[in-house]
């Protein structure tokens, strides 16, 4: 009875046997010399891994201030926009700016002075509507889409691949061209397109111009445009890549690896970021080298060159729906973590110091033991980027 009684004792007094797992428990040491401040957020919320190999709890500030509840977008640096019971709310400097009449709206606004346009998505094609800070808005294009601010002035729209000019009001001001692609550029106040006849024109709303043909350039019949940071332009066909600057020079290009008998071929699978001094881009492609096997490579496109250079390669899942490997950017360093959430590797893209797999710290980190899911990473200085 009296060995019962100290059993049960030293039972009631020990530590559950989860305690190993619990957000206070110890936490690791990290590796020494990371070119800046990671933060990772898991279950047990977020973490700083530091330079000196520290690693701390931490509540980073939110994305959106505490004045605009509910934003998950913004229109510009000032203001934010949210959507309560279904209205378009736009919110600045702590106070409603403006909002719907109708519950209907989206995150494409473009707000210019007083004038505030923005696309709808009430049937299978977008609606444009346009509005004044202080007065309702009003249908202005029936199966038009926004763009963006024009630096001529007025808002770029698009309607059935026809690149249009729309004045403050509403008012049709121009039909600029009949384009397959179009992408704005924030940046310039312009658009950059692809037009029927495969030439990359831009314009300002003002004036159009033609920056290549991309016929010579064997980009094939059916390329796509988007427009990267600091001026770069990507034009994609198949599996071919092209870099241009705003002016239409060429910056540098790449050809995936081709799908051959038993094998996918490479994909893209992040966004592609470009580095500092126009150096090149880095992004990461997925490809299936068969067996139900699948290989990440990190790659790095260099100005002027026209194969990209490997940076780091790992095994992965076989490529699904919705895969996508994340890139987070402190000058020459480069984050990598696949949307499966089971590997963060920080990457030097001047191969000046070794891959630094993190993943082993983040396995001993409360939140992330026993098959805990990496939530979100980023350098901190890219944390609300």
């Amino acid at each position: 009875m009296r060995r019962t009684a100290v059993l049960l004792i030293v039972l009631f007094l020990s530590p559950p046997a989860h305690a190993a797992t619990r957000c206070d428990a110890p936490r690791p040491r990290g590796p020494v010399g990371l070119a800046d401040t990671i933060l990772v957020k898991g279950a047990c919320g977020t973490f700083a891994l530091r330079r000196d190999g520290s690693v701390e709890l931490v509540h980073p500030r939110p994305w959106a201030p505490a004045w605009a509840p509910g934003a998950l977008a913004r229109v510009d640096d000032r203001t934010y926009i949210a959507h309560p019971r279904r209205h378009l709310v736009l919110l600045r400097d702590a106070e409603v700016l403006w909002r719907s009449r109708l519950p209907h709206g989206s995150d494409n606004v473009v707000v210019h002075g007083r004038a505030i346009a923005f696309t709808a998505y009430e049937r299978p094609t977008p609606d444009l509507w346009v509005a004044r800070i202080g007065i309702p808005e009003r249908l202005a294009g029936p199966g038009e889409d926004l763009q963006g601010w024009a630096r001529a002035g007025g808002f770029f729209t698009e309607r059935a691949h026809e690149l249009r000019l729309r004045a403050t009001d509403g008012r049709l001001v121009k039909r600029i061209a009949r384009v397959k692609w179009s992408a704005y550029d924030r940046g310039t106040e312009s658009v950059f397109a692809i037009s029927n006849s495969n030439l990359l024109i831009r314009t300002d709303g003002r004036q159009t111009a033609t920056l290549a043909d991309l016929r010579s350039l064997g980009l094939g019949q059916h390329p796509w445009l988007e427009v990267l940071p600091r001026g770069l332009i990507r034009i994609g066909s198949g599996n071919r890549m092209l870099l241009v600057l705003r002016n239409g020079r060429r910056f540098a290009s790449a050809t995936l690896v081709p799908p051959t008998r038993g094998k996918l071929g490479e994909t893209i699978v992040s966004a592609l970021l470009p580095l500092p001094a126009e150096r090149g881009v880095v992004f990461v492609t997925s490809s299936r080298t068969g067996k139900g096997r699948a290989m990440d490579r990190v790659l790095v496109l260099e100005r002027g060159h026209s194969k990209a250079r490997l940076l780091y390669e790992r095994r992965a899942i076989p490529l699904q729906c919705g895969y996508w490997a994340n890139l987070s950017l402190h000058g020459n360093s480069v984050l990598y973590w696949p949307s499966g959430g089971r590997a963060l590797v920080a990457l030097n893209t001047l191969g000046r110091r070794a891959p630094i797999d993190l993943w082993p710290v983040l396995l001993g980190t409360p939140g992330f033991r026993h098959h805990g899911w990496l939530r979100r990473a980023a350098w901190a200085s890219a944390w609300n980027g």
